[in-house]
């Protein structure tokens, strides 16, 4: 009845071909990315600099093949769906997330506290871009700031391997102002819009459904969702 999709910000295409063939075409997000053309200390405030600082002190970071460590991914991923009451997609099961983990060129970086486990980020790599994937951290990760210790070592790893860093955007349809959106904002050295693509492939059925499920003032694409 309908198809719908999110375009790549760095995909090799134009608004102009992303509206071929009948689809509808609108900004979805702005993503947050940082430019790799400096070097690494470059790309921070002196303030910001000196959180990573304390947090490279608080935590150890290291690079760690993903799938051996799928436990603990599954604990602390866990753990923020409760912390931040997630639901729907993002919400993934245990069996998701361990598959996740086994994905070709997936790479993880871990911090940890005296051995255990604080933080875990997850990341892929595509052409000239490395795209942020997953994240969460403890309770004690959350205290020692894993985060900026974990978006710091890939910063510095992927230098000279790609051009830059997409962070994806904030929580939500409406990039309010969250916690997660502010720290993506402070890391960031420029930003690209990802475009929302949708098309109804079955005009006759579409109207069905929505007249028996949804509502033709929806602001969200299928309206019979």
């Amino acid at each position: 009845m309908s198809v719908s999709l999110v375009a790549d910000p760095f995909g090799d295409h134009d608004l102009g071909q992303l509206g071929r063939g009948g689809w509808t075409v609108k900004p979805f997000k702005e993503h947050f990315v940082v430019e790799l053309d400096r070097p690494p200390a470059d790309l921070l405030s002196r303030q910001h600099r000196r959180q990573v600082r304390l947090a490279l002190r608080a935590v150890e970071v290291e690079r760690v093949p993903p799938p051996e460590w799928s436990d603990d991914w599954v604990r602390l991923y866990s753990g923020l769906v409760r912390r931040h009451r997630i639901r729907g997609p993002a919400a993934f099961s245990e069996a998701s997330l361990r598959q996740q983990l086994s994905v070709p060129g997936m790479m993880m970086f871990r911090a940890s506290v005296d051995g255990v486990t604080a933080g875990i980020n997850l990341w892929s790599v595509h052409g000239s871009v490395a795209y942020y994937h997953l994240g969460a951290s403890s309770s004690e990760g959350y205290r020692r700031s894993a985060s900026h210790a974990l978006i710091w070592a890939a910063v510095e790893h992927f230098v000279g391997v790609v051009d830059v860093l997409n962070l994806g955007g904030g929580p939500g349809l409406e990039q309010r102002a969250s916690g997660l959106t502010h720290f993506k904002r402070r890391w960031a050295t420029t930003s690209r819009t990802a475009y929302f693509l949708s098309r109804i492939l079955d005009g006759e059925r579409y109207e069905l459904l929505v007249r028996g499920q949804g509502s033709r003032s929806s602001p969200y694409f299928p309206a019979y969702r």
